[in-house]
């Protein structure tokens, strides 16, 4: 199941005596440390889960900090289109954070805030990493918001892979002076979805991780040759990405392709140094 191997990714990327260190190696310690098990022995994860029965998120207790792991969604009609859909353009003002947000990330966020912020406040004083593949790096990213907006807990990094846009202009300024240096997307050229839904509606901020299709790795590229990259690696879908009626046919025609770029699998293999180029060596 995808949702698991999601933990210990996330997990080697933000242990704790890296959270103070230069975020710019973190590529290079996860590969030297994919183990998930040290640390976290001392309480099972709660899993939380819909009226569906699909995960919501997952609470890990560690000695040093609480991580919260935010899955994809599944390839459902639900899922990528209408309100609550991926590439939905509907937002949602947020007064008490001065800007707008994408509603159906919102929405899936506040299904189940109630009980994630009770087992949060339960610990105010543990540092709290929040991270998440696709929609589930937009969901870390709103969580994050209303952990530092209304939780006691302090937010020690947000880390996403794979992630939609998910805030607008005003949020994005907010958070970029804030998070600088606790929020990291991971970004791969072979990955259509994060420039979705499309500017300028919403934006990117933090601190990049960028691989290109051969696995090597750039942080903070700017985000003009982010968007070449990707269009490069993606010509069809990207040639009609700013047309949605085209975008939408261009996913369909591309999807196998668009679907491995995107894969957690994938972010897997680059992150801990195993490129398409090397699987097979």
């Amino acid at each position: 199941m995808q949702f698991w191997c999601l933990a210990p990714l996330v997990t080697s990327l933000s242990p704790s005596s890296l959270l103070r260190g230069n975020i710019q190696l973190l590529h290079e310690q996860a590969r030297a440390n994919s183990s998930y098990g040290a640390g976290f022995r001392h309480f099972p994860p709660h899993v939380s889960r819909n009226e569906n029965g699909d995960v919501t998120y997952a609470l890990f207790y560690h000695a040093d900090f609480m991580l919260v792991i935010f899955p994809g969604s599944r390839i459902t009609i639900g899922n990528w289109a209408g309100e609550r859909g991926n590439f939905s353009f509907e937002r949602i003002g947020i007064p008490e954070m001065g800007g707008k947000v994408h509603k159906g990330f919102w929405r899936q966020v506040d299904s189940y805030w109630s009980e994630l912020a009770g087992k949060l406040g339960q610990y105010p004083n543990v540092p709290l990493v929040v991270g998440g593949h696709s929609r589930g790096g937009a969901c870390a990213v709103i969580a994050g918001l209303r952990i530092e907006q209304e939780l006691q807990n302090k937010l020690a990094a947000v880390i996403t892979l794979g992630q939609p846009r998910c805030v607008n202009r005003k949020i994005a300024e907010q958070i970029q002076p804030k998070w600088k240096d606790r929020y990291l997307r991971i970004v791969s050229s072979t990955d259509p979805i994060p420039l979705a839904p499309l500017e300028p509606l919403y934006y990117h901020t933090g601190t990049v991780c960028f691989y290109d299709r051969t696995g090597v790795c750039r942080v903070d590229p700017k985000e003009s040759e982010i968007k070449d990259a990707i269009r490069r690696d993606n010509p069809l879908m990207m040639l009609e990405h700013r047309n949605v009626a085209r975008y939408v046919q261009a996913v369909v025609k591309q999807s196998w392709e668009c679907i491995a770029g995107h894969n957690l699998s994938y972010y897997d293999a680059l992150i801990h140094g195993i490129t398409s180029s090397t699987k097979g060596a």
